[in-house]
């Protein structure tokens, strides 16, 4: 039997089927979905398997991804509810940490085995999107340079994702303009926070940092043998189990959810940005409706459950403030610049006024006044930049030598040509007699306009 319209692709049904979560069919009538049956009895055994998830890495690593896997199967609801889910988070940690291996035990569920990335076509991410309706998304391993490029283009699919609108197209011979739609949430992996986002996009972003070691090895390796060996006995895995009683809790409470997302107050106060404010308030929203699900499984009570409550939303506040911090600095080049000439005013940070002031004395100071520049010694500068950047909890997660190469890039400092060099090197020469130095040439214009203007 072939398929309805409604039916065709999994997840929230349409019409008078609405508040039922299907499974899907193609058009041979096969299952897209592999919703195994649960038995209710059990939901207390299986509601405390499913919290083994934040047994996987530190507290602050595993609860926005605990909180994000369930975001797909409710991502309609809070549509309905007028929150609508409007931001992707990012687990950042370096190579070797397991990270993509972290992501599919949270978000590969069921039968999907498939997971996106920035490098893929638009024709094939819309694909992958339709057979993850209503459930979550994985774009791994995206590299973020100061590629403009590469930068033009994960801005362009970041927005769609936050505001669950695809791009638009035309139909009819050109007589027609559609638009599709992003039915579905996201999460994303990378090795470093994309600095060079515009705030605009990094608003859209929750940026979750992992450390080398982060990751409990013997718990991540429980899961993967659970489903490896659901697989091999063609049965479903526990974890599927846990989520598929999420969704029938869900579709049992369908209204009342809507509702209690629909009377949410707005939240104000944590950030200046309005976006970090819905943030927090989406999240602490998706904790809710978990430990409600958990007081439903009898395997909380509700005095329990308010406690639990008001841990997670201290562990998301933390988490959103931080973002507000990061969505807030500068990019590394202004970053650097900046701290620079506030350590100037402070004292901290000394330059020569002119060449022999500096040979006379070298260790004094950071950079020299020449004319209508400023020569930076690179050593000292990135040294105190580095240093007072940790000291206010912020991130320099670049080497001086790329900094050097962005200022360059970026026109900002002079470079060194030379008849025999396609590119200019980023470094010029600073000499006296025999002694050479590499230093980075700016205009104290190009200084005093990028360390006075606001963000």
């Amino acid at each position: 039997m072939k398929s309805t319209k409604a039916n065709k692709y999994p997840g929230w049904g349409k019409a008078f089927e609405a508040k039922k979560f299907h499974p899907g069919q193609n058009e041979d009538g096969d299952t897209l979905l592999t919703l195994p049956n649960v038995d209710q009895n059990h939901r207390y055994n299986l509601y405390d398997y499913g919290l083994k998830l934040l047994k996987l890495a530190p507290f602050e690593v595993v609860l926005p991804l605990f909180l994000h896997a369930h975001s797909g199967f409710v991502r309609k609801l809070f549509q309905e509810g007028c929150h609508p889910i409007q931001y992707v988070p990012t687990l950042i940690a370096p190579t070797g940490s397991r990270k993509t291996s972290l992501a599919k035990i949270f978000f590969l569920l069921f039968n999907h085995e498939t997971y996106a990335s920035f490098n893929d076509t638009d024709r094939a991410i819309e694909l992958v999107s339709t057979h993850y309706k209503d459930q979550t998304v994985i774009f791994d391993d995206c590299k973020l340079t100061n590629d403009k490029t590469l930068l033009a283009k994960f801005e362009k699919f970041i927005r769609p994702l936050s505001e669950s609108q695809g791009r638009a197209k035309s139909s009819e011979a050109g007589s027609r303009l559609e638009r599709t739609q992003q039915m579905h949430t996201a999460i994303i992996t990378a090795e470093s926070y994309p600095n060079e986002l515009q705030q605009s996009s990094k608003l859209r972003l929750l940026p979750i940092f992992m450390n080398q070691e982060a990751v409990n090895n013997q718990v991540l390796t429980d899961f993967q043998n659970d489903k490896a060996h659901a697989k091999q006995h063609l049965k479903a895995a526990r974890l599927d189990e846990y989520m598929v009683l999420f969704i029938r809790y869900i579709e049992e409470h369908y209204d009342d959810i809507v509702c209690m997302i629909q009377s949410a107050s707005p939240v104000y106060g944590i950030s200046q940005h309005a976006r970090i404010n819905a943030m927090y308030q989406v999240q602490a929203l998706l904790a809710k409706i978990i430990l409600d699900f958990g007081v439903w499984c009898n395997y909380h009570r509700q005095e329990q459950a308010n406690i639990l409550y008001q841990q997670w939303c201290d562990t998301i506040k933390g988490l959103v403030i931080a973002n507000n911090e990061l969505c807030n600095d500068a990019t590394p080049t202004t970053l650097f610049l900046r701290t620079l000439a506030n350590g100037e005013a402070a004292n901290e940070v000394t330059y020569a006024p002119d060449k022999a002031t500096y040979w006379a004395n070298p260790d004094q100071y950071v950079g020299i006044i020449h004319q209508t520049d400023l020569i930076l010694i690179p050593s000292p500068a990135f040294a105190y930049v580095e240093k007072t950047c940790q000291r206010l909890g912020r991130r320099m997660e670049y080497t001086m030598d790329t900094i050097a190469n962005r200022l360059r890039d970026e026109g900002i400092s002079k470079g060194y040509g030379g008849s025999d060099r396609k590119k200019l090197r980023p470094y010029t020469k600073l000499t006296k007699g025999t002694k050479k130095m590499d230093v980075i040439c700016i205009p104290l214009s190009n200084y005093s306009k990028l360390t006075m203007e606001e963000e």
